[in-house]
């Protein structure tokens, strides 16, 4: 076939056997994506070493009758089109169309074996970009992702990697991408550095196991209705499920509509814990939980510096819950919508703060926040709440061991077991039964029952003049307070007409006469 250009397409030209056609440089149309590509004949491979059969991919390198050829742009560049590889992404609506999963594998492992990732004495550099131009691409196995591997979608919305199930088949539910690549004795293989870029997932999500130094940016999970369990113990209908995380970011990332996990974090690989990890505008919807944080509970594991930001949590039955062992973990900017159930719940050795909180709430979607009581597990929490605009409860069970600091407007913040240590971090006003129940050492409160400032001293509400605040300042002789009073307490006698002084021992004037 020829065109326009008189241009042969690749296949017409390394299955002929005319010799007159093999010159040092040919250029033509690529039969897959119909692009102008120029091939150099060459003896050597990319890494200087001969040419043979066995570093032929029937894309990238090629061979006419005895000769060898490179796809030029491999000399200048590092990105691999799937597309040269025989992937069509023609899946139509209704998700008929060819299978395009041996041609993401071929693609793959030339990638790993053209630009391998190597090692320093810092970190791993190197590795490949696998280019996937718009269309919907049928998958029927999971992608194993080497080192420092980039997945680039042309664009987020026209790029659509749909995971094909079906149990007549024996396909069932899978995730569509892991850095998961095999286990070496018992030691499970995860690759570092994976970029994932514009993509749209169907029916399969990512697993991320370790991945130190990841990203996942401007990608969409949808259609997580099946539920099956791999060898890896991750369950098809997590969008993405992220294990044993070291600096990994993740931001512009939405999962819509699955009956498991829509993001599961979870410090349940290898020796933990995992840290350093930011979440910065996900959206979560219609899923059984929208995002699950789990540090577990034993010494090695545990979350740490986390930074969850500027998302969103929707039409879930839980929107976040929090469990296991979990430190510096900070919620902000966080809008929860019409969760069914709970739009927070917290329990175990969970420690959190949450901060600049937008929720709704409804008799059909109760969308509350509940921090557990956990025997035995809570006593070290520390929970920081700041500017919670909410509509529906945040209830702390009774028995509550852990610190709740207030800082802020928070709305309906209840609980009923005044043991529960709460303390203000903030300067407020009000009447007496506003006045915090035990706040930290220093605050201070306007008391508008008697118009006067006070603080709190770590053990008792102090008057300005630093006396005990719930003690009477004044009234008739025979109401004179006894008991521990401070020395230099103030009391007016309204019998006697004038203020009289506690000196210790006995009520004295202002010159210090016994009255």
């Amino acid at each position: 076939m020829t065109n326009n250009l008189n241009l042969l397409n690749t296949d017409e030209f390394f299955q002929s056997s005319d010799p007159t056609l093999n010159k040092d440089v040919v250029t033509l149309i690529d039969k897959f994506t119909q692009e102008i590509v120029n091939y150099i004949k060459t003896s050597t491979w990319i890494d200087g070493t001969p040419m043979d059969d066995s570093k032929t991919d029937q894309a990238i390198y090629r061979k006419k009758n005895s000769e060898y050829y490179a796809r030029e742009v491999i000399y200048n560049e590092d990105i691999i089109n799937v597309k040269w590889f025989g992937a069509k992404g023609n899946l139509d609506e209704g998700d008929a169309g060819g299978d395009d999963t041996a041609s993401f594998i071929n693609a793959i492992k030339a990638g790993a074996k053209l630009f391998p990732s190597r090692q320093d004495s810092n970190s791993k550099f190197g590795g490949f970009t696998l280019y996937i131009p718009n269309g919907k691409y049928k998958l029927t196995k999971t992608l194993e992702l080497p080192h420092n591997t980039t997945l680039l979608g042309e664009s987020k919305k026209g790029v659509i990697l749909h995971q094909h199930a079906n149990i007549s088949e024996n396909l069932l539910p899978r995730a569509n991408v892991t850095n998961i690549t095999g286990t070496s004795g018992n030691n499970v293989l995860m690759s570092e550095s994976i970029v994932i870029r514009n993509i749209t997932f169907s029916q399969g999500g990512i697993v991320l196991q370790g991945a130190y130094d990841s990203i996942i940016d401007d990608v969409t999970v949808t259609r997580l209705l099946g539920d099956a369990t791999d060898a890896y113990d991750n369950k098809s209908s997590t969008g993405l499920s992220i294990k044993l995380a070291v600096n990994l970011k993740i931001s512009n990332f939405k999962v819509f509509g699955s009956n498991g996990i829509g993001i599961l974090y979870e410090d349940s690989a290898g020796s933990g814990p995992s840290t350093t990890v930011t979440f910065r505008n996900i959206w979560l919807s219609n899923c059984e939980t929208g995002m699950l944080i789990n540090g577990l509970l034993t010494d090695s594991h545990g979350i740490q510096t986390t930074w969850i930001q500027n998302s969103i949590f929707e039409y879930n039955k839980t929107g976040v819950e929090i469990k296991g062992i979990t430190q510096n973990l900070s919620l902000r900017d966080i809008h929860f919508e019409q969760n069914k159930n709970y739009a927070l719940l917290a329990s175990e050795s969970a420690s959190f703060s949450l901060d600049n909180i937008w929720a709704d709430g409804s008799l059909i979607n109760n969308n509350k926040f509940l921090i557990k009581y956990t025997s035995n597990l809570t006593a070290d929490n520390i929970v920081h709440l700041k500017n919670l605009f909410i509509k529906s409860d945040f209830l702390i069970e009774d028995q509550y061991k852990g610190q709740i600091y207030v800082d802020g407007l928070v709305n309906n913040l209840k609980y009923y077991d005044q043991n529960i240590r709460i303390y203000k971090t903030f300067d407020d006003i009000g009447n007496i039964n506003k006045r915090p129940f035990s706040p930290i050492a220093g605050y201070h409160f306007y008391n508008t029952s008697n118009s006067k400032p006070e603080f709190f001293d770590g053990g008792s509400w102090r008057n300005a003049d630093g006396m005990n605040a719930d003690i009477k300042r004044s009234g008739t002789t025979a109401a004179r307070p006894t008991g521990s009073l401070d020395p230099g307490f103030r009391y007016f006698d309204l019998d006697l007409g004038i203020p009289v002084y506690w000196k210790g021992t006995q009520w004295v004037k202002a010159d210090g006469a016994p009255v």
